[in-house]
């Protein structure tokens, strides 16, 4: 939980590479951090495609069990931008 909370922390860091980093490291944690799935579905809406690509693949490895991570990706289809579709 320890690091869940610290990768947790880095979605909001200012270099895209930290940010980037700590979707993927939630992602790996798997179900284990499934407390951070406010910041990873929040981290959808970052500027760079990389990260909210990242906080994406992210979502689907940690919230199995659960919708809220899920109902921001289908809401993410809807999206004026053609990339975050």
């Amino acid at each position: 939980k320890v690091a869940g909370a610290a990768l947790a922390a880095g979605l909001k860091h200012p270099q895209k590479a930290f940010r980037i980093a700590a979707a993927a490291g939630l992602g790996e944690l798997g179900p284990a951090a499934d407390a951070a799935v406010p910041e990873l579905t929040a981290a959808l809406k970052d500027e760079d495609f990389e990260v909210w690509a990242e906080a994406a693949a992210a979502v689907t490895r940690v919230d199995r069990t659960r919708t809220a991570g899920v109902a921001k990706l289908v809401a993410a289809m809807k999206d004026d931008n053609s990339y975050v579709r």
